[in-house]
């Protein structure tokens, strides 16, 4: 898997995410240095008498939650995925990073990456509560954006 560096340097932290018949792999790397700072991986589920080319497409984002859990996506600012082609880049307009976790979540939905994210170990991420000083919950982080395609 290769990341564009040229593209995306100064960003900090970027994770490429490549899914194949076999499993997923998640790399997290550097885009200063391209150091790998982490990587995680995780076989397709296949039921049994199922050929790793045949399963349901929905099994193949269990194996991206059991390869990106444990806290391996934190703090990454940009997303590679090898099989759809694309690369994305999350700014937040007024830089609080408090939204940058939901906003991952509800783009990665909105391009049918994640359809049911409450089914995942990303769920908690996708409309974090927001709380004040004594801990009481106050409202929670809302995605309002919509991709146009």
């Amino acid at each position: 898997m290769r990341l564009s560096w040229g593209i995306i340097s100064g960003m900090g932290k970027v994770a490429g995410i490549d899914s194949s018949s076999a499993g997923t792999t998640v790399v997290v790397c550097d885009t200063d240095t391209g150091e790998v700072l982490r990587q995680g991986s995780a076989p397709h589920p296949v039921g049994e008498g199922e050929k790793p080319t045949e399963i349901d497409p929905q099994a193949w984002l269990l194996s991206l939650g059991e390869a990106a859990k444990g806290g391996l996506l934190e703090g990454v600012q940009a997303i590679g995925i090898k099989s759809r082609g694309i690369g994305i880049a999350i700014r937040i307009a007024d830089g609080n990073a408090r939204a940058l976790h939901a906003a991952t979540v509800a783009l990665l939905e909105q391009l049918d990456l994640l359809p049911n994210v409450q089914q995942t170990p990303l769920a908690r991420f996708a409309r974090p509560a927001v709380r004040n000083l004594a801990g009481v919950e106050v409202g929670r982080v809302e995605p309002i954006f919509s991709v146009k395609g």
